[in-house]
C-alpha cells in the first residue's frame, strides 16, 4: 500500500472457512512454503480472535497442511486437525465451494472492469478482486440462516448490518480530491481539483467509507476518504 514499487507478485491464496457461519478468510501468498502458509494461519487466528472466536480444530486437504511445521503448530496450540482423503476433495466441500465462488466472482469483476477500462485494469489486480469478493460474500445475507444474517454477523454474534452503499463496482474510476484541498491549503482556482484513480475495494484497516485507490500513473495504492465514484464507467469512454 505504500513505499516503493516492486516486481514481486502474489501467486497463491489460502482460504480459511468457518463451518458454522460460512465466513471465509483469504490470505495472499507470494509462495507456497510452510513458513508463508503458517503466517497465513497466524493471520487467520488473529482475525478470529478479534471477533472473540478461538480456533480449536482444522479440517484440511493433504499437501502443505500435512507438513511437519503445520502439524507441529497445531499441536503446540492444542488444536486438532483432520484431513480429507487423497483426491477426495468433496470431503472438504465447504471450502472447495468457497474457492469456486471466489474464482467465479473475482473473474466476473475483472472481466467486466477490463471491458470498460482496458487501459487501466490488468490481470495483476486479481488479488484485490479476490479480497473484495470474499468480503462481499461475508457481508451478504445468508439464505441458509432463518433470519438471513450474514456470515460475518454469525461469526461475530452481532446484529450490526452492513451498509450496501459502501460497496462500489470493482475497478471503477474514482476522483480523489487533491491533497492540498484535503488539508485546506491554498490552491489555484483554475487547477484541477481531483485526480483519477482505480477503485480496488474497501480498506481492511479503516472505516467502511474508506476505499483503496490505485494511482493509475504511479501504481501505488492508498486509503482515501475524499472521493467520488463513477460507478457506471462513463468517464472511461
Amino acid at each position: 500500500m505504500s513505499s516503493f514499487l516492486t516486481k514481486k507478485r502474489y501467486r497463491y491464496a489460502t482460504v480459511y472457512m468457518d463451518n458454522y457461519s460460512r465466513l471465509g478468510y483469504v490470505y495472499l501468498q507470494s509462495d507456497s512454503s510452510v513458513e508463508t502458509t503458517l503466517k497465513g494461519k497466524q493471520a487467520w487466528e488473529q482475525y478470529a480472535a478479534s471477533h472473540s472466536v478461538v480456533v480449536q480444530s482444522y479440517h484440511a486437504d493433504n499437501g502443505i497442511f500435512k507438513a511437519n511445521g503445520w502439524v507441529k503448530d497445531c499441536a503446540d496450540k492444542r488444536q486438532t486437525i483432520t484431513f480429507a482423503g487423497v483426491n477426495a476433495h468433496h470431503q472438504n466441500g465447504i471450502a472447495e465451494r468457497r474457492i469456486r465462488q471466489l474464482q467465479d466472482q473475482a473473474r466476473s469483476m475483472m472481466i467486466f472492469a477490463q471491458s470498460r477500462w482496458p487501459t487501466c485494469i490488468t490481470m495483476a489486480l486479481w488479488p484485490y478482486a479476490v479480497l473484495m469478493a470474499s468480503q462481499s460474500i461475508n457481508d451478504s445475507p445468508s439464505l441458509q440462516n432463518e433470519i438471513q444474517r450474514s456470515p460475518l454477523q454469525l461469526f461475530s454474534n452481532s446484529n450490526i448490518n452492513i451498509q450496501p452503499k459502501h460497496y462500489k463496482p470493482f475497478g471503477c474510476p474514482v476522483y480523489v480530491l487533491k491533497r492540498e484541498l484535503q488539508q485546506n491549503h491554498p490552491y489555484h482556482k483554475w487547477s484541477s481539483r481531483s485526480k483519477v484513480g482505480v477503485y480496488l475495494g474497501l480498506s481492511p484497516l479503516h472505516n467502511k467509507n474508506v476505499a483503496l485507490i490505485m494511482d493509475k500513473d504511479t501504481g501505488r495504492v492508498s486509503p482515501q476518504f475524499h472521493v467520488k465514484f463513477d460507478v457506471r464507467f462513463q468517464t472511461t469512454l
